[in-house]
């Protein structure tokens, strides 16, 4: 039994988020050299890797005995508390406060073991705060606490865990090995397509599909917030968000969701956050529709933007849409028209049209189940009528009504949308027709050619009659 307590004894002092070097004090320890002179020196602790805008806070668990002579030998130092005073899972006390810890207490790597550091993390109202906290900066990034007693220490962050201490020389650097959750936003124009981070040419009425993908860091235990924005130009479905992990459905009882009419708000509740291991990923599903309100030919403008909130920390990724229009014009090669009317098509002859509806900017891509293929594209302004929510590719117009005296076209316009800065100009011009009642187009110029074949006939007969006479 003695061999066992001498054995773990060791693996405490070896393994454990462990202070630092210790030498005697003047005391009944003795002197580092043996002459019981000396007083047990000071020591320091050092973070690396520590994250800027964390605290930092070092706490003394057990105080520490050092036999003589034994200040780098961990068989020599004894670990004893006023507040421990019972035997647990993970740590002994023997009759005379001595203190070790036990196997459940080790994970196989020889470190501390999660559930040992669960229950010390339960336990830190007990344990004395030797000095104060540290929050590095870009500036200070350093942690580091000196002038330290000798004794078995960890650091607690507001990352959620604790920086383990694995060496007991006198000035101990120890690396920060928490990290924070991270997140990944991703877009694609079908539930089941390919996603990424490319910005999505569309039509306003198009449905554009989400994924944030929310990655567990080491030692998380705090809420974690995700924040979706959406710019005026997208309406989200608030009925239509999941949240997933493995394929698998989250219980709603592990978060919060407050939709909005252009975001959300998703809170991952912090006990169920202490459940997942580093690197689990929770999936986020969601989707939007383009709406006409969405900024034309701006690249920047229609965003998507995913916020993760955790302890002090923040980070965005954000997504983008983009839609264009022309701008279209009627004139009969010098002025301008009025009461032109046209139709959209998606084919140069047949296809589908392409309903629009009219605001005050002018006529928009209308999707929308109330939509109305009756409406026409009326141009009634010398600088013509603006036409938007179109993603690139190529598009007809067809002339539905014509000013009078002019010819309608006989063949729809061809207006090819590509990605642009500004609206595409489009000039469709029509010819004046005969002054007489006509439906004008190719009827009317065969009238013409006609008419003008009568008359030069009757004036050849004309004069060759006169020749005859004479």
């Amino acid at each position: 039994m003695k061999t066992m307590k001498k054995l773990l004894a060791v693996i405490l002092a070896m393994t454990l988020t462990m202070a630092m070097g210790i030498c005697a004090s003047a005391s009944s320890q003795g002197g580092g050299d043996g002459d019981g002179t000396n007083a047990a020196p000071k020591g320091s602790i050092t973070v690396t890797n520590a994250i800027v805008g964390e605290t930092y806070t070092l706490y003394k668990v057990f105080d520490a005995t050092v036999s003589d002579g034994r200040e780098h030998d961990s068989t020599g130092i004894s670990y004893s508390s006023k507040w421990f005073t019972e035997s647990n899972t993970w740590f002994d006390v023997d009759a005379q406060g001595n203190i070790t810890i036990l196997p459940a207490g080790v994970n196989p790597e020889g470190q501390l073991s999660d559930k040992a550091i669960g229950w010390l993390k339960s336990q830190i109202s007990n344990f004395q705060q030797t000095q104060d906290p540290i929050t590095p900066t870009s500036d200070a990034p350093a942690v580091s606490w000196t002038n330290l007693d000798p004794g078995y220490y960890f650091i607690d962050t507001t990352t959620g865990s604790f920086v383990t201490v694995d060496s007991i020389t006198p000035d101990v650097v120890v690396e920060d090995k928490n990290s924070l959750p991270s997140h990944d936003k991703k877009q694609a124009t079908a539930a089941d397509g390919t996603f990424g981070d490319d910005l999505l040419e569309l039509n306003i009425g198009d449905t554009v599909y989400y994924q944030t993908e929310i990655k567990i860091g080491k030692g998380s235990d705090k809420d974690i917030t995700l924040t979706d924005t959406m710019t005026n130009g997208l309406d989200l479905n608030q009925s239509a968000i999941t949240v997933t992990k493995g394929g698998t459905a989250v219980d709603a009882s592990n978060y919060t969701l407050t939709p909005s009419e252009h975001g959300f708000t998703l809170v991952l509740k912090a006990d169920y956050v202490k459940t997942l291991e580093k690197d689990n990923v929770v999936t986020v599903a969601y989707s939007a529709v383009i709406n006409e309100n969405a900024v034309i030919d701006s690249a920047t403008k229609n965003y998507n933007e995913a916020t993760l909130t955790y302890s002090k920390q923040t980070a965005t990724d954000t997504v983008y849409v983009e839609t264009y229009d022309f701008q279209l014009k009627k004139t009969d090669g010098t002025k301008f028209l009025d009461g032109s009317g046209f139709k959209l098509y998606d084919a140069a002859e047949g296809g589908n049209q392409i309903a629009v509806a009219k605001d005050a900017t002018g006529y928009y891509v209308d999707q929308s189940a109330s939509k109305d293929l009756t409406v026409q594209i009326m141009v009634d302004n010398e600088n013509g009528v603006n036409v938007r929510g179109l993603k690139p590719g190529k598009y007809y117009l067809e002339e539905t009504s014509t000013p009078d005296g002019y010819n309608t076209l006989t063949e729809r316009k061809e207006v090819e949308i590509k990605t642009q800065t500004s609206a595409l100009e489009v000039i469709v011009v029509n010819n004046a027709g005969a002054e007489l009642p006509s439906t004008g187009g190719r009827g009317t110029t065969l009238l013409y050619a006609i008419g003008a074949a009568l008359v030069i006939g009757a004036a050849v007969l004309l004069i060759a009659r006169r020749r005859t006479e004479q």
